[in-house]
């Protein structure tokens, strides 16, 4: 079915003119069926090693299946019930991990042991945990509202030592919420109760889900937190429904009880915090646990503040006070503790806050309770260097890079982070002819200055406190040589960060310029370069730009479920130097200095989509599209803010700068690739497995192209048309990667499936050209590629 599905997809491109012919169909589907049946084989040959481990009367658990009537549960919520899972299978098909520990024999050496610590034992079928999933599953469609459901289960042999588990599940009539109704025993919180209402999580004709229910709970809780009650916790409330008065109705009532202190109910309590501490402890010298009673404790006061710390405080004391939303006298806020952990913990000379409150009960009082805050600070090293050398393989292109960091995190005792790094890279290249070996050399000096805070203009102290805001001014000068040039290039930037939310960040930079020189070109590529759109990126000029960056990322944790990555940037540049400037050279452009400005307008918008399962496989999905318009003073983008494609994270079958324009074909005259364009589109897919240890595998798809927007350029090929979508470049590979949690290397491998320079009729690799090694394109990089 699936040989017939692809065939069929071919079949129309042809007809659209994307493929050459049906030969070339039929050479996919000849091709197709080969794969298919090695498939076959590869999982019939697996499948009888699967059970080499399954003694006689056992069974291994193959699949599980679910089927019936779910109502609105979803299909993956129910798996989450079920107790015991058949070992993982890699696209579905292959027990890689089982197979890995079978290949261990009977042998008790070093490389059988290693081989089953890495893979994993067959899931032998267990009647008592199938019992209890269907009891898990009942249980469950029960909380959805689904008072009726029943769950029936069926153990099915489905070859040699092999077997299946059903569950069936019957929904039954959805049950719904016909009345709330509320019983707050407290008089002191029942008004903050009921003015909360309109914010419940339940709603009338909703169904009876538990789980909403305990939403609400925890809701209500989180509110009187918020209100000053401390001590008041979700085992407070409880539900009373009645399903007998209405058919697949329920009446339900939220109780809410007094606190049961000393058996006798009492009013819930308001707290008020009376003292806020801090205790530090420096890296090397003796924790603090007692610090009033410690002889060798000093104490710092400031802004009504506590600081206890062994010798000299390394830092401002209004560095604590600036970021602790915790205040002496006021009253206690939840949010103010979560506040002043995450901006603490923003801190980098400091590790994780630890937040303590103790009930003072010889300062009770008739109306409150009186509480004493303990903040836990464990200071970092202040100081750090590190060397780092890389290996880089792009294409076949052999190099290597070393560089030196250094880090000072306190640098003028208010964490301040001065980062200066120092990079030296080389890497030897095989001409175009693939005869000639020449050597590309980058070195490069950066340093960026980082403040905990918004400096003026911008911000203030309630803004600084609450947005985890950094003001970053950082500067950068690279140089650059190559057979044709060399390049010099002077950066410097301030950016304003902050975060909106849990999930959304902003970045806003008010000032970024670049100086770009080219001290020396060679006067065969200036030849060459002359009168093209090229020689446009090879000229002297100067960057002055303002931009904004937007980003929504639930990608920062492991977890599974769907995740989304969302980054929105927008950048202008040369507009306010325009409008300064009004006398032009002879060419009729404007200059600063007896350099041109560039003027533009470049926009991109990044998305992907990530959803993890249980056992920590994933599908990425991406998408990128981005647009520069050259407009003013320039005729072209600058060739730092052009877009290219191609390389480790792009589309992997070409080598960087290797893609596009459009039809274009990357010039043999020159002797490294170099395309480069104003508008770039892309999309990628990737499936991430484990495999072992610290092993993981990938199978990828890339698509994607550049095009020039404009009719200035000499090459009519690069210009984007309304059939741009035939000029999608396809590539597809497979990857490699160790993942040490920290970082990952990677290493991909790609080829061409439909590639938009060839000639029209021959684009579709397969079919067309013969297969050799050297058309693959192999990636070596540091981290995943989106």
């Amino acid at each position: 079915m699936l040989t017939l599905t692809l065939i069929f997809v071919l079949k129309s491109f042809a007809q659209g003119g994307g493929l050459p012919n049906f030969a070339f169909v039929k050479n996919c589907r000849q091709i197709l069926v080969v794969l298919c049946a090695a498939a076959s084989v590869l999982s019939l040959l697996w499948g009888c090693a699967a059970t080499k481990f399954v003694d006689e009367g056992e069974y291994l658990l193959d699949r599980v299946e679910l089927e019936g009537d779910f109502g609105k549960v979803q299909h993956d919520e129910l798996f989450d019930y079920v107790r015991q899972q058949p070992n993982n299978r890699v696209l579905g098909l292959w027990r890689l991990n089982l197979g890995i520990y079978n290949l261990a024999g009977n042998g008790d050496g070093a490389i059988s042991n290693w081989l089953r610590s890495i893979g994993t034992p067959p899931e032998i079928f267990d009647t008592t945990l199938m019992t209890r999933s269907r009891q898990q599953l009942q249980l469950y469609m029960q909380s959805r509202g689904y008072f009726e459901a029943a769950v029936g289960d069926t153990a099915i042999v489905t070859g040699h030592k092999k077997c299946k588990v059903r569950y069936t599940i019957n929904a039954g009539p959805l049950y719904r919420i016909s009345h709330l109704g509320y019983a707050v025993h407290d008089d002191s919180i029942r008004p903050i109760v009921m003015a909360d209402t309109a914010r419940s999580l339940l709603r009338v004709g909703d169904a009876f889900d538990i789980n909403v229910h305990d939403a609400e709970r925890a809701r209500i809780t989180r509110r009187l937190n918020e209100e000053g009650y401390f001590n008041f916790g979700k085992d407070f409330i409880y539900f009373v429904a009645d399903s007998g008065l209405r058919q697949h109705y329920v009446t339900d009532s939220l109780i809410l009880v007094k606190n049961n202190a000393d058996a006798n109910e009492q009013p819930h309590r308001r707290a008020v915090v009376d003292s806020v501490d801090f205790i530090v402890n420096h890296i090397g010298q003796r924790p603090i646990t007692n610090p009033t009673t410690d002889p060798d404790v000093n104490v710092t006061h400031h802004a009504g503040y506590r600081i206890f710390h062994r010798g000299d405080l390394a830092f401002r004391p209004s560095l604590l006070s600036g970021a602790c939303f915790v205040r002496p006298g006021e009253t206690y806020r939840i949010s103010n503790s979560e506040l002043t952990q995450a901006r603490l913990g923003a801190l980098k000379i400091f590790g994780q806050a630890g937040l303590r409150y103790t009930l003072r009960p010889d300062s009770l009082d008739d109306q409150h309770d009186h509480l004493g805050c303990a903040i836990s600070l464990n200071m970092r090293n202040l100081q750090s260097y590190s060397v780092d050398i890389e290996g880089t393989n792009s294409s076949g292109n052999l190099g290597g890079a070393v560089s030196l960091s250094y880090n000072h995190a306190n640098l003028f005792r208010g964490a301040e982070s001065l980062d200066i790094k120092l990079r030296l890279a080389t890497q030897n290249q095989f001409a175009r002819d693939g005869k000639e070996r020449f050597a590309t050399l980058e070195s490069g000096v950066e340093a960026s200055l980082t403040f905990p805070k918004f400096l003026a203009p911008f911000g203030g102290d309630d803004f600084n406190k609450k947005r985890n805001p950094t003001t970053v001014f950082s500067a950068a000068f690279d140089y650059q040589r190559r057979p044709d040039f060399t390049r010099t290039v002077l950066s410097t930037r301030v950016v304003y960060n902050w975060r909106g939310s849990r999930y959304i960040g902003h970045a806003f930079t008010p000032l970024e310029m670049n100086i770009v020189d080219i001290p020396e070109i060679s006067t065969n590529f200036q030849n060459y370069i002359n009168n093209t759109y090229l020689q446009y990126s090879y000229t002297n000029h100067f960057i002055m730009s303002v931009g904004y960056a937007f980003i929504f990322n639930q990608q920062q944790a492991k977890t599974t479920g769907k995740t989304w990555y969302v980054r929105f940037a927008i950048e202008t540049a040369g507009n306010t130097l325009n409008a300064l400037i009004s006398k032009t050279n002879a060419d009729g452009n404007k200059e600063i200095a007896g350099i041109n400005f560039a003027q533009y307008l470049r926009t991109d918008l990044e998305t992907r989509l990530r959803m993890r399962d249980i056992w920590g496989n994933s599908f990425v999905y991406r998408i990128f599209g981005g647009v520069g318009l050259p407009y003013g003073n320039s005729r072209l983008l600058p060739f730092e803010k052009s877009y290219f494609a191609g390389g480790a994270n792009s589309v992997r079958a070409w080598p960087v700068r290797g893609l596009g324009p459009g039809t274009s074909q990357s010039d043999p005259n020159l002797r490294y690739h170099n395309q480069t364009a104003d508008l770039r589109l892309e999309m990628n897919a990737e499936y991430r497995f484990g495999l072992f240890s610290i092993f993981e595998g990938a199978i990828f798809a890339d698509a994607g192209n550049i095009w020039s927007l404009r009719r200035s350029t000499d090459n009519a090929d690069a210009i984007i048309t309304s059939d741009f979508y035939r000029q999608i470049a396809l590539g597809s590979g497979l990857g490699l990667r160790l993942n040490f949690d920290y970082f990952v290397i990677r290493l991909d491998a790609a080829v061409k499936l439909h590639d938009p320079a060839a000639a029209t009729g021959q684009r579709w690799v397969i079919g067309n050209r013969p297969f050799r090694a050297n058309h693959i394109n192999w990636n070596f990089a540091i981290g995943y590629p989106f």
